[in-house]
């Protein structure tokens, strides 16, 4: 069974198979910000993606449904406000609302790429 908790973790996973070791507590923070305003919109799906170039990752949520501005607004001030994300934000496509994160995984904190 798919939870946001299996997608925090799956991420985190990713990362370090692809070689990162990121702080764990951030990118599961980013992830879980992004991943509630999806599941809370009552719809039936939603997909989480992931991606790396640089040192860096974005982490893209998109459900397929069209959250409220409001809702989506919220979730990116609190991610802005962690310090491991480069960038943030969200726009709406035909098939739902995206919200995404490029989240810094070379900073020293987080310790360097391999």
């Amino acid at each position: 069974m798919w939870t946001a908790s299996t997608a925090q973790r799956r991420i985190v996973e990713q990362l370090r198979a692809w070689g990162y070791r990121p702080d764990e507590t951030a990118v599961r923070q980013v992830a879980a910000v992004l991943i509630a305003p999806a599941v809370a919109d009552a719809g039936r799906r939603i997909s989480v993606h992931l991606a790396d170039e640089g040192g860096r990752a974005c982490i893209l949520v998109l459900s397929h449904q069209s959250l409220h501005d409001t809702t989506a607004q919220l979730s990116l001030t609190t991610v802005a406000d962690c310090p491991s994300v480069a960038a943030c934000g969200s726009d709406h496509a035909p098939d739902g609302t995206r919200l995404w994160a490029v989240v810094d995984l070379t900073t020293p904190k987080q310790g360097k790429a391999r």
